[in-house]
């Protein structure tokens, strides 16, 4: 299947009405068989799945699959109007579209973990009940594949504090973190130069941290404030890989 075929799949499987109908459970049978010929390709949305499943040997074919089955196992909790507004809201023409399926796919299969495939689709479904806006799922799917699940997390249970400080950087270099100079301490703004470089000299400008617009949208959207750490940990079967 040809790279602009594969993204025009991709989009209208998202708007299909057949992906609401398809359950979970089935969902996890595909995952399961991806790759084996059978008569669940006989039916019209497993075998759009299946094809987009088998989109050639040189891109993984199995992981990449399941990725993709994450994903859509959470989108599939949308109504088809929902669904089919978010992707006319990115994509309002046929040549956009297969354009935009590329990038959700490339996007999902960077994203290394089946994992942070769901944690795209949840900004699917976010986007589908106008939480967050359409135009921003893309990014936000690029940040999440980009980051490391157990940062994630770690960011979701206890913010900044969690992150060593060698690797806030990392993560601001991402789009999760932000940082500005805070004045020495008992400095006041009016100060003398001298002054300044005085308590610049016997105390050093300090670099407070915070969550950037994006990573609070992310933690939002993809993990449930009211849900105990524990718990939240514990729906991530791979977190233990470092992504």
């Amino acid at each position: 299947m040809d790279a602009m075929k594969v993204g025009k799949e991709m989009m209208a499987v998202l708007a299909s009405d057949g992906l609401g109908d398809l359950s979970k459970d089935a969902i996890e049978l595909m995952i399961d068989a991806t790759m084996e010929d059978g008569l669940l390709q006989d039916a019209p949305i497993v075998g759009t799945l299946f094809n987009l499943a088998k989109l050639g040997a040189g891109i993984r074919d199995r992981l990449l699959a399941r990725k993709l089955f994450r994903f859509l196992r959470e989108v599939s909790d949308l109504t088809a109007s929902e669904r089919a507004r978010v992707v006319d809201e990115l994509a309002g023409t046929d040549a956009k579209r297969e354009k935009v399926g590329e990038v959700i796919i490339d996007v999902i299969d960077r994203s290394g973990t089946e994992d942070k495939a769901a944690l795209i689709g949840l900004l699917f479904v976010a986007a589908g009940r106008k939480i967050i806006p359409s135009d921003s799922v893309i990014r936000l799917s690029a940040i999440i594949s980009q980051a490391s699940l157990s940062d994630l997390v770690a960011l979701a249970d206890s913010g900044v504090s969690a992150i060593a400080n060698d690797r806030r950087f990392a993560l601001q270099a991402n789009g999760l973190l932000t940082w500005k100079i805070t004045n020495p301490p008992n400095v006041s703004a009016t100060v003398s130069v001298k002054a300044l470089a005085d308590a610049v000299y016997e105390t050093p400008f300090e670099l407070e941290w915070a969550l950037s617009k994006d990573a609070d949208t992310i933690v939002a959207v993809c993990f449930n404030d009211e849900e105990p750490a524990e718990s939240r940990r514990g729906r991530f079967f791979d977190d233990v890989v470092v992504y």
